[in-house]
């Protein structure tokens, strides 16, 4: 009786929670540093301009999944939640070790911390560098690091690792580095059915989500769901913004992941593993050669993690825009995709119906994913995890204007960035002269991807950095 009861307690802790829509009332940036040449500062002039008058009929919601009431937090709640449906559900006795690997400041490991208290299964963690004694104490106990015992890759790392689950005595489970698993389909897919129950519900015509993208695992699976759901109501766009990785390598990192398994989504196999650390957002070269200054394993030279992935296609449905460098094509094509010709909406499809079950739904098309999902790069280059003072400032903006929803200053500040740009396109593709006009006529949603505990670390490093105390 008494084990029953337990495994019910730890069950409904594995629970999923629903996370809330918060709305924002986005105000404009600090200025930047001064440009370097005239162009740059004409460039730069445009978009301030732009930006200081966001459109009064576009507005701005953000997806508060750090807010999640699970063991987990974040899209890493999202992306192992399948260990809910096939671990969690064991009786104590038969939990199974966690292995999984990837870099030092990884947020897998403060995710396998927080499994490790509320479940008690043991867990390891491979990493190529000995994490810090003061960090990992307190934000990853219970973890065990296991490190090679010389420098290697992101493959060979992996392979120790599965290696060593495949090696324990008992039924061991492999957790792929960053969550990049076929699995993470099952929890992306409720995500997007919370998303599409609160859109349904917003007084808008259309909606671009935001993602800021690690390895593009949530981004891929959330907007194909997504866009299946929203199929009979309104157009939704789902964005991805490269922060770990040059645009074409997410799009093959998201590529390895394949098609979405809509009759089976939480029972296909385990995918490449790929964490997408290393790279440049904004589509930067890769520059020197060697690792990021935040993490020498996960951020490893962008050479080494693209040689583990599909090769992007030649032509890939998924298109790359750039909104501070070609704001005319990106506003074209936000115009066919959120508001095409075609489409015609009734006050019937504005209702919120009830959500149809997923093998009655069609499978995406290259036309469809085409105008359904893209890539948002930044206006600048951003070497990941690498303190930068832009970021720091469009962090610093944003705590000050919304004390009450704390960001990270990894994965958000970029897509903060895209935002600040993408705005004043929105507003140029309606007519702000009728205030009488009830609805909304866009709304953007900003995904919350949790990851606060890094914050303290991370600011003292900008701090250090920048001489700011």
């Amino acid at each position: 009786m008494k084990q029953a009861q337990a495994l019910a307690t730890r069950v409904a802790v594995a629970s999923r929670g629903v996370s809330p829509l918060h709305t924002v009332h986005v105000t404009p940036p600090p200025p930047a540093a001064p440009p370097a040449t005239a162009a740059a500062a004409d460039a730069r002039q445009r978009g301030e301009e732009g930006r200081a008058s966001p459109s009064k009929r576009t507005r701005v919601y953000v997806k508060r999944d750090d807010l999640l009431r699970t063991p987990l937090n974040g899209n890493k709640a999202r992306k192992l939640a399948w260990l809910t449906e096939e671990v969690f559900t064991l009786p104590s006795s038969s939990l199974p070790h966690l292995v999984s690997f990837g870099g030092y400041r990884s947020n897998v490991l403060p995710a396998l911390s927080a499994l490790h208290a509320h479940f008690h299964t043991p867990c390891h963690f491979w990493t190529s560098q000995p994490p810090p004694h003061l960090e990992h104490d307190v934000c990853t106990p219970g973890v065990q690091f296991h490190h090679p015992s010389k420098r290697c890759t992101w493959d060979e790392l992996e392979q120790l690792a599965k290696s060593h689950a495949a090696s324990m005595p008992d039924n061991a489970v492999f957790v792929a580095g960053g969550g990049h698993d076929t699995r993470a389909e099952l929890g992306c897919r409720q995500l997007a059915q919370e998303l599409a129950h609160q859109l349904s519900n917003l007084p808008v015509k259309a909606a671009v989500v935001l993602f800021a993208c690690g390895n593009g695992t949530t981004w891929h699976y959330t907007g194909q769901h997504l866009h299946r759901l929203m199929a009979t109501k309104f157009p939704v766009v789902s964005a991805g913004v490269p922060v770990a990785l040059k645009p074409h390598d997410l799009i093959a990192s998201v590529a390895a992941l394949g098609p979405t398994a809509v009759h089976d989504a939480g029972n296909s196999s385990s995918g490449t593993g790929n964490n997408g650390g290393g790279g440049y957002a904004g589509g930067g070269n890769s520059g020197s050669s060697g690792s990021s200054d935040i993490d020498n394993c996960s951020n490893s030279h962008s050479d080494d993690i693209s040689s583990c992935m599909m090769s992007p296609p030649s032509q890939s449905s998924i298109p790359v825009l750039s909104l501070s460098k070609d704001p005319d094509a990106c506003r074209a094509w936000l115009r066919d995709a959120l508001w095409p010709q075609h489409h015609k909406q009734s006050d019937a499809s504005r209702t919120l119906q009830p959500l149809e079950p997923l093998e009655r739904l069609h499978p995406l098309t290259a036309t469809s994913q085409s105008l359904s999902h893209c890539v948002l790069e930044p206006s600048r280059r951003y070497r990941f995890g690498t303190p930068h003072r832009r970021l720091y400032e469009l962090w610093s903006h944003w705590s000050r204007c919304h004390p009450d929803i704390p960001i990270d200053l990894l994965y958000m500040p970029p897509v903060l960035d895209v935002l600040y740009d993408l705005l004043p396109l929105l507003h140029a593709e309606h007519n702000d002269d009728d205030d009488d006009q009830p609805d909304v006529d866009a709304a953007v949603v900003l995904y919350h991807c949790g990851g606060l505990e890094g914050v303290p670390s991370l600011l003292s490093r900008y701090h250090h950095r920048f001489k700011q105390r």
